[in-house]
């Protein structure tokens, strides 16, 4: 029987838009929104900060790897972020052994699908408390603030219970905001960094617990989704058939 590897990004397009879904998967194309200027920046700054927080915890010296040809501005906001962010948590983190774990759960045989599906997961850390040495999802974020336990970290979950069955205790969400200042026209860079280095950033904090209980019933949940997949892999037309389920 042959195997369908799956992200769990491209699960969740899929979920959202399965037009989409068929887009990226068939024919390598990105939604234009994509392209947007705008979105684009966001992205890449996203991508910086994410990088360089994983590098902090894994106990590199230099976080920073590629600032992916931003722009002075931008590097500014990314090193401002990053530095906040290690002297907010330098003495007061509760939690270490931190790790980037890859996740390859395989599904051989599911009632009623075809096809056998692999599930790739990477969250951003996994982790343990310093009192219970717990397992812990850590997930960091820009931008806006959402809840700590949607689709994608429940399949973290979910993904580290099968693969050791080791049920994280909880997902913790960091998510930092963007400062709301911007280099003036007459302003140097060097003179914006240290309006940044004044201001007072904030990371918002959302955690869920989690059970063993809930990470099989989102199994059950995630085959029925597998199986739709399932479906429309027999018969492409119904990728074009939009679903109203949305998932965080």
């Amino acid at each position: 029987m042959p195997s369908i590897k799956l992200h769990m990004h491209q699960i969740r397009d899929f979920i959202s838009n399965r037009y989409s879904f068929y887009n990226r998967y068939y024919n390598n194309i990105n939604p234009k929104h994509y392209n947007y200027k705008g979105t684009k920046i966001a992205f890449e700054i996203g991508t910086v900060i994410d990088e360089a927080i994983k590098n902090y915890h894994l106990g590199k010296e230099k976080p920073f790897e590629d600032l992916r040809g931003l722009n002075n501005q931008n590097r500014a906001v990314c090193f401002a972020m990053v530095n906040n962010y290690i002297k907010t948590y330098k003495n007061k983190e509760v939690l270490h052994n931190f790790k980037v774990p890859q996740f390859t759960i395989p599904l051989k045989k599911i009632r009623g699908c075809k096809y056998g599906y692999t599930i790739l997961a990477s969250p951003d850390l996994i982790c343990e408390n310093y009192h219970y040495n717990q397992t812990v999802i850590l997930e960091i974020k820009t931008g806006e603030t959402y809840e700590a336990l949607d689709f994608q970290t429940m399949l973290y979950c979910w993904a580290s219970w099968r693969w050791n069955f080791k049920t994280p205790a909880y997902v913790l969400k960091r998510t930092l905001k963007k400062p709301r200042i911007k280099q003036k026209k007459t302003e140097s860079i060097q003179d914006y960094m240290l309006r940044l280095a004044e201001y007072d950033f904030k990371i918002d904090k959302q955690y869920r617990s989690v059970t063993r209980e809930m990470c099989q019933s989102f199994e059950k949940k995630l085959f029925f989704i597998l199986k739709d997949i399932d479906d429309c892999f027999k018969n492409p037309q119904k990728f074009y058939k939009q679903t109203g389920d949305y998932w965080g």
